[in-house]
């Protein structure tokens, strides 16, 4: 019997993504952050890579470099797939440039590249802060997450949006 056509083209998705992953350079990732790390002040440090998600459009990375008697510095590094190249990953970025000047809690925008035929990861990316917490969309169907919450929550986002 024949898969139906949704499995067919997950496994054609997935199957893609495999060798898109294959194709990338995080050593030339890896130099960038280090480079923008520097300029944070971590000079020099162990830098470590994590892989902490990988999402419908993206891989997901941490990096970390242990602190100088504080807390380590981390940043997140979206390694966007090839869908939509370049306006996708420049509406991320923009958007998250005009919420956080709303004073809506969202990591900084460090650096992003918006083409992967001009940078030596071959994949294009965004270089962010790392915020720790938990995400909305994880906790907001969560039994914990009452119904006055959604409602402060959703108010709160509809009068950052009204600034």
């Amino acid at each position: 019997m024949d898969d139906p056509p949704s499995s067919k083209w997950e496994k054609m998705v997935s199957k893609r993504i495999k060798e898109w992953r294959l194709g990338l350079d995080l050593s030339a990732l890896d130099i960038i952050v280090t480079d923008q790390l520097n300029r944070l002040g971590s000079h020099g440090l162990p830098l470590t890579r994590e892989l902490i998600g990988v999402g419908s459009s993206a891989l997901i990375y941490r990096y970390t470099v242990p602190g100088r008697g504080s807390e380590p510095m981390s940043l997140v590094a979206r390694v966007i797939y090839p869908r939509q190249p370049y306006w996708k990953t420049k509406a991320e970025a923009a958007v998250m440039n005009l919420v956080r000047a709303r004073n809506v809690p969202v990591p900084k925008v460090y650096q992003c590249s918006l083409t992967a035929s001009d940078n030596p990861v071959g994949a294009e990316w965004i270089l962010m802060e790392y915020m720790a917490g938990e995400r909305l969309d994880d906790v907001f169907d969560s039994p914990e997450f009452t119904m006055d919450k959604k409602k402060r929550v959703i108010r709160d986002l509809r009068s950052t949006s009204e600034r």
